[in-house]
């Protein structure tokens, strides 16, 4: 209770005597501190210096499946903190001729396909490619993604990047070409870009600082929800060659949340078979230790099963075999004018062949760790609707099994979870929203729909 000599009128006491009582040790002392710092900064008599004018800056992006339109809503927040008038464009809803406006550019588009803009962005890119415009006055940095398992990797964020460059824009940083496990590759791109194209700018001073709420755990792609599986149903019958899976994920206590149109990523293991002809191939036991990036040290086993990509062959992975190896005819192989050779040798190869081919006395733990790229999740069609099963999401998936070149090979999501997700277990997840794949608004609206897949549409 405050005393009677306390400063305040008879009614102010009571008003905070009411309060005070009702705090717990944690608020009061955020509020000792807040009204301490509050009198030091008036008892100072100092002026807040006001910001300087604020730097424009444009973030135009190509999106297919959604990632891209993420990063550019990331990237626009995060220059805003940094002092800058900063806006999002759609490709799909610009031309190229608006580009000679913007003193400030970040471009993020993806690459799909056979090295192929997102199909949103197609009209511009093949605009901007052949435009004659003068971007003189442009500063700019591009952030492509793209996946390398395909040979044409980022090339559309390459091809807007040279094309800017040709056409007079100032690259203000490096373009930054990123995996399908872009977080990092973004991080240091929007650093680096925003402190190059940084506007002058006086922070407000920070006379304190106050603790920080607690926040609630927010799952996504960074974070994937550990989801429980609630059934698992083999669709198909006795005497078909097929075999289609109807999984149930609970989404209870995640907070996600999807509408028609979205996806469902689903952050696979790889199989324990698969697991041991790699490390058959390679001559290593998998009970060695291995530092894996942003997890720690591991045993080899453990992380060829959980972190790493070991089936997609592509020439990425080829280019580290052959220095890991030192393999001659590899490095042949991967010569500029033996291309068709190279795609030749891939058609139907996974990782595990090109070791027995180009290392056949095997590789060191860390070696064989090196040249393998992260797992990436996959995403699946949803097979379900939140108004007929609220927390819970479905899929319906065809198990991809297969032989090729003497090797019997699966597909590592679809027949994870046709062998591995079984009632009662875990499995991470996260929803990709796809603002491109929408319903009409209008409900009058005819639509035609299209399943192919499973073989069950």
């Amino acid at each position: 209770m405050l005393p009677e000599h306390a400063p305040f009128t008879p009614d102010q006491r009571k008003a905070l005597d009411s309060i005070i009582v009702s705090l717990d040790p944690t608020q009061k002392s955020w509020l000792s501190g807040y009204l301490a710092a509050a009198g030091a900064s008036e008892a100072s008599g100092v002026a807040t210096p006001a910001p300087a004018p604020s730097a424009k800056l444009t973030v135009v992006y190509g999106t297919e499946s959604g990632n891209s339109e993420t990063l550019a809503d990331r990237a626009v927040k995060e220059a805003k903190k940094r002092g800058f008038q900063a806006v999002m464009k759609n490709m799909s809803d610009i031309k190229p001729s608006d580009l000679a406006k913007i003193a400030n550019l970040l471009v993020i588009v993806s690459t799909w396909g056979d090295g192929e803009p997102p199909e949103t962005a197609t009209a511009f890119y093949k605009e901007f490619m052949s435009a004659d415009l003068a971007l003189g006055s442009v500063r700019y940095s591009v952030l492509a993604l793209g996946d390398t398992a395909y040979e044409k990797f980022c090339q559309t964020g390459k091809d807007f990047d040279a094309r800017l460059e040709k056409l007079g824009a100032t690259r203000v940083n490096p373009r930054t070409d990123c995996d399908v496990d872009y977080e990092e590759g973004y991080a240091s791109w929007i650093d680096a870009a925003l402190k190059e194209l940084a506007p002058t700018f006086t922070p407000h001073p920070v006379a304190f600082s106050a603790p920080a709420p607690v926040a609630a755990i927010e799952y996504g792609k960074k974070n994937p929800f550990p989801s429980e599986i609630i059934d698992n149903v083999l669709l198909n019958g006795e005497g078909t060659s097929k075999e289609t899976v109807h999984v149930e994920f609970s989404l209870s206590g995640s907070g996600l949340t999807y509408e028609p149109g979205d996806a469902l990523a689903v952050v696979p293991f790889n199989a324990p078979d698969v697991v041991a002809d790699i490390l058959q191939a390679a001559k290593l036991k998998g009970t060695e230790e291995i530092e894996v990036k942003n997890v720690g040290r591991k045993l080899l086993a453990d992380a060829l099963r959980e972190d790493f990509d070991i089936t997609a062959l592509s020439r990425a992975v080829l280019t580290k075999l052959a220095e890991a190896a030192d393999s001659a005819s590899l490095k042949e192989l991967l010569a500029e004018d033996a291309k068709e050779k190279l795609k030749e040798y891939n058609h139907g190869r996974e990782i595990v062949d090109a070791i027995e081919d180009f290392a056949p006395k095997g590789l060191s733990a860390d070696a064989l760790a090196g040249i393998f790229r992260k797992l990436p999740p996959r995403l699946y069609s949803i097979a379900s609707s939140p108004l007929a099963h609220p927390d819970e999401v479905h899929l319906t998936v065809a198990a991809v099994r297969y032989e090729t070149n003497g090797r019997k090979r699966k597909g590592v999501a679809s027949t994870y979870l046709a062998d591995a997700a079984k009632p009662g277990s875990n499995v991470s997840i996260f929803v990709q929203p796809n603002k491109n794949f929408r319903l009409p608004a209008d409900g009058h609206t005819p639509v035609i729909m299209v399943g192919p897949g499973t073989g069950v549409a």
